[in-house]
């Protein structure tokens, strides 16, 4: 504005200007009670801002310029606050609590259990490298800070217990995409993975894995695309050239003298989808993945025989991976009874944009998945069918 004014000055010659002109507050002051706008008293003294870049306009294009939109603006300013040299800061903090209770039977004894806890998360995203003439960034950097137990990595709740113990607050998140083209997204880094939808089917909510993603997605009219994904996640790698004696890789079926290599997870897939009127739209999912050396898995969740000597945090963790399966050739062992995990997966989404009842809007969604590991023999599919009603975004709302 000041730079308006200088120029506005020097195309006045000096004349004096018609309307008396309010001193507008010195750009120190970055944060204020009330919005700083022009002021209204003066219209021809400051040229009419559209957006915040719209400066050097002359006296007569001011006058034919509408007033600033002061929603716009403050969107902008809210904007700028949230930003530091670009970087964007956002996070969130949830309570939870939950309640289990059952009495027990033959098959499983009793549990009462009645927990609270909660997770702190904190988010930095910033964009990189712009074209000339162009607002598309070609990446983007994301890291997420978030308090979890450092040996669970299907959780970022920390429970109300262990006295006054500190939660630890580690990387949950770390990834940077590079988009050379519109349609086209690279990943590497710490990231959920890549056919993940929060319905927990197939991948937790809270699992991350390390590795590579590639989207390509082609949008056409009516909200058609095709959406080409694939993943390639390193779980482990063992650095073990010859298996020695008493070695824990000899309970995951490894032999003496054997090189072990990393353990790895590819998936693959297509999604296609498609608007169906103004509120209806519906999208299908179908994919293959497959997990080489599998039973390293096992063998980090397995009591006595897992790893606690742990190479992500450089410390001996006091215990495995909790996550111990019962698929296992032996009760408790490192050996999956399954010769592998070849698995199909599918799904299908219908989505209502939803009706408002009250001022709350209610969406609807309708949802269907499906597995096949074609490298089990039993016990090899899995199902699942879901809906929901309602969401809970505000205060009042209501989720079924």
């Amino acid at each position: 504005m000041r730079h308006a004014l200088e120029q506005q000055d020097r195309q006045k010659d000096g004349a004096a200007s018609a309307a008396p002109v309010t001193p507008l507050p010195s750009l120190g002051l970055v944060a204020s009670a009330v919005p700083v706008l022009p002021p209204a008293t003066a219209p021809d003294a400051i040229p009419a801002l559209s957006s915040l870049g719209a400066v050097g306009q002359s006296p007569a294009q001011a006058g034919a310029t509408s007033a600033v939109n002061v929603n716009e603006l403050n969107n902008r300013v809210n904007g700028l606050i949230r930003s530091v040299a670009g970087f964007r800061f956002s996070g969130d903090f949830r309570y939870r609590f939950d309640l289990q209770d059952r009495s027990g039977n033959v098959v499983a004894p009793a549990l009462q259990n009645a927990r609270s806890r909660y997770r702190l998360r904190f988010n930095i995203d910033k964009d990189l490298f712009y074209k000339d003439g162009e607002d598309r960034p070609l990446a983007h950097a994301h890291v997420q800070l978030s308090t979890a137990p450092y040996n669970n990595p299907l959780t970022n709740d920390t429970d109300f217990t262990g006295f006054g113990t500190k939660a630890p607050f580690s990387v949950a998140e770390a990834y940077v995409d590079v988009m050379p083209v519109k349609a086209l997204t690279l990943r590497i880094g710490r990231t959920p993975e890549i056919f993940v939808d929060n319905r927990q089917f197939v991948w937790d909510d809270d699992v991350r894995f390390n590795g590579f993603q590639e989207t390509y997605r082609l949008a056409r009219k009516h909200g058609v695309f095709v959406e080409l994904r694939g993943g390639q996640y390193i779980l482990t790698n063992p650095n073990v050239t010859i298996v020695p004696a008493g070695s824990p890789y000899l309970n995951a079926d490894y032999a003496l003298g054997q090189r072990v290599p990393s353990s790895d997870l590819f998936d693959q897939g297509i999604v296609v989808g498609s608007n169906l009127g103004e509120k209806w739209r519906t999208d299908a999912t179908f994919g293959y993945s497959t997990i080489r050396e599998p039973n390293q898995i096992q063998l980090a969740s397995s009591a006595g025989t897992g790893f606690t000597n742990n190479a992500v945090l450089g410390a001996t963790l006091t215990s495995n991976m909790p996550q111990v399966g019962n698929a296992t050739t032996t009760p408790g062992g490192a050996i999956y009874t399954a010769g592998g995990f070849d698995v199909f997966h599918y799904g299908w989404n219908l989505n209502y944009a939803g009706n408002a009842i009250k001022s709350h809007n209610f969406p609807f969604a309708l949802f269907v998945q499906g597995t096949h590991n074609k490298a089990s023999s039993n016990q090899n599919d899995g199902y699942m069918l879901g809906a929901a009603y309602g969401q809970a975004a505000r205060l009042g709302d209501v989720q079924f």
